[in-house]
């Protein structure tokens, strides 16, 4: 994971300098439980020693330099690109 001053440390209003978080999540997935039956192909894809079928995304958050200046609100957007 990386971490560093958005903006050059502008501060925006009450919030403050943002700082940027950038990494990876990693996911494991039972492509037999029934809450997974929508994703295609789920049953298809390798799995490993426990069953499981793992992934990983790539996220970016921005969020105050100081923690105690933050309002509770998180805004998510996805992203629509996938590497295949």
């Amino acid at each position: 994971m990386s971490r560093q001053a958005f903006a050059a440390g502008t501060e925006f209003g009450h919030a403050g300098s943002y700082e940027k978080l950038r990494g990876r999540a990693f996911f494991a997935l039972d492509p037999d439980a029934a809450a997974n039956g929508p994703i295609a192909d789920l049953k298809l894809a390798p799995r490993n020693d426990r069953g499981l079928v793992e992934f990983s995304a790539e996220f970016l958050v921005l969020r105050p330099a100081d923690v105690t200046r933050r309002n509770g609100t998180f805004l998510y957007e996805r992203s629509t690109t996938a590497a295949i």
